[in-house]
Formats: C-alpha cells, sequence, structure tokens
C-alpha cells in the first residue's frame, strides 16, 4: 500500500468499500465460500480484507496532494488580490467612472433644483450604459464617442478583461471549500495517527507541518478577502452581510461584461464611420 502510485491510489480510493460494505461483503463471502468471483470482484474483496484500507488510503492520497493543493489556493488568492488592486489603480477606468457620472448629470439637467446624481453602484453599469439620451443614442454610444474623441487613453481599461476573468473563474468561496477539505483531511491524519499510538514519527512531522500551511493560507485568505471588501468599497458597492453572500467574482465578471461592450461599441462606431 505504501509504494502504490498517488494516481492508483486516487482511483482505489474511489472503488474502497465503505466499513458498512466492508461487514455485507465479508458475510456475503463467507455464505458462498465456493463462488468464482471475477477478477473486479476479487479486487473489492481483497480490499474490503484490509483493515481500514480506507482510512489509510485517505491519508496517503491526502498527505501526497496537499501541498499541490495549497499551492493552487495560493495561486487563486494571489489572482484576486492583484484583480482588486488593479481595478482600484486603474487611471483609465477612473476617466470613464467619471465620465459616465457626468453624463448622468447632464441628463438629469443641470439646475440646483434638479437632482444631482452622486454615484451609482458600479455593478449596474451595463444597465446604466443602457439609458436612452434625447437624440435616441445610448449612454453607452455616447461614452465610447467621448472616449475616442476626449482620452483614447481611456479605452486601456479594455487591459483589465484577461486578469479579471480569469480571476472570477473561481468563486471566492469555493477557496474557503478547499481549505475546509483540507482541514478535513489534516483531521484524518491525525486519527490515523492516533490509531498507530502515535508510533509514525515521519507522519507526525507531516502533519504538523500541514497544519502550520494550513493556518498561514487561511490568514492570508483573511487578508485578501479584506483586500477584496475595500475595493467593492470603493467601487460604491453593497458590502455582503453575511459569508454566504461574498461573490467577488461575480461583480468581476459584471465589470468584465461592461468593459468587453464598451470595447464593442467602439469598434462597432468606428466600423460605421470608416
Amino acid at each position: 500500500m505504501t509504494v502504490l502510485p498517488l494516481e492508483r491510489a486516487s482511483l482505489v480510493l474511489e472503488a474502497v468499500p465503505s466499513a458498512a460494505d466492508v461487514e455485507r461483503i465479508r458475510r456475503f463471502t463467507a455464505a458462498h465460500p465456493n463462488t468464482q468471483w471475477t477478477e473486479a470482484e476479487q479486487f473489492v474483496i481483497d480490499l474490503a480484507g484490509i483493515e481500514r484500507a480506507e482510512e489509510k488510503l485517505a491519508v496517503m492520497v491526502h498527505t501526497a496532494t496537499f501541498d499541490e493543493t495549497l499551492n493552487t489556493i495560493s495561486e487563486q488568492l494571489d489572482s484576486y488580490a492583484t484583480s482588486a488592486k488593479l481595478i482600484q489603480e486603474s487611471e483609465q477606468l477612473r476617466m470613464i467612472l467619471q465620465a459616465i457620472l457626468a453624463l448622468l448629470n447632464h441628463l438629469n439637467g443641470s439646475s440646483i433644483e434638479e437632482k444631482v446624481v452622486g454615484g451609482f453602484c458600479t455593478s449596474q453599469l451595463a444597465e446604466v450604459c443602457s439609458a436612452q439620451l434625447p437624440d435616441g443614442s445610448s449612454l453607452l454610444q455616447t461614452l465610447t464617442a467621448f472616449i475616442r474623441d476626449r482620452a483614447p487613453y481611456a479605452s486601456d481599461a479594455a487591459d483589465l478583461v484577461e486578469p479579471l476573468s480569469s480571476t472570477a473563474k473561481v468563486p471566492f468561496l469555493s477557496i474557503y471549500e478547499a481549505l475546509l477539505r483540507l482541514d478535513e483531511g489534516n483531521q484524518r491524519v491525525q486519527m490515523e495517527l492516533e490509531q498507530l499510538d502515535f508510533e509514525h514519527p515521519v507522519l507526525a512531522v507531516r502533519l504538523n507541518e500541514m497544519r502550520r500551511r494550513l493556518d498561514e493560507m487561511a490568514e492570508k485568505l483573511m487578508r485578501v478577502k479584506d483586500q477584496v471588501l475595500v475595493m467593492l468599497s470603493y467601487m460604491g458597492e453593497a458590502l455582503p452581510r453575511t459569508e454566504s453572500e461574498f461573490h467577488p467574482e461575480v461583480y468581476l465578471s459584471k465589470l468584465c461584461d461592461f468593459l468587453i461592450s464598451l470595447r464593442l461599441q467602439n469598434e462597432l462606431d468606428v466600423e460605421v464611420e470608416n
């Protein structure tokens, strides 16, 4: 069992009988001692004969895949941190939002008695920019014309699409869940050590190392979450009241959709002019 390749150990873990299945298999095979089993059936029977096979395989797979899984989580958190920073530091995006705000106030009128638009939720940019102007054009069309004529450098905001869309592919809560699964795996290693009366020093050292690294990653997750919350607040978004409502990937996707629509509208306008 200790020399079983990782990829095969993972496959065997999927097929290994549960404790309840083991008992049923033992009773069934005892009641049919002369039966000729197929190769697949004999394999499962042999697995059932290994004491605590499921627990041993689960520990083996967990300890072997822990580092790779944790590295993936770290990369996903880095992606969220980078995206939050890019959004907050983008002068081009800031220019676009200021232009939209100015256009909205122009639509609302300019007299003191009329309501002044102080801001808007940036997750609703698509809806905001679909507003129709008196001449029948949309706010999006006017915005693209403004950028093309007055602030062409603002079109570089489209460069945000690739990194933001890549980040948005991973729901933030799925990173939480991945960390919880690693913690559950560590708990199984702890139980295995208890079964061995802690007489497996290599496994004990490995468990301590995995726990330390998992604690560090949990701290990193909270730092990145705070960074993302600051970005959302900066962008005028209502902050989630509960953990289950925290879906920054949805915001990133909406922002990407808006930037893509802005780019496509500009390409269409240029094509029409030509």
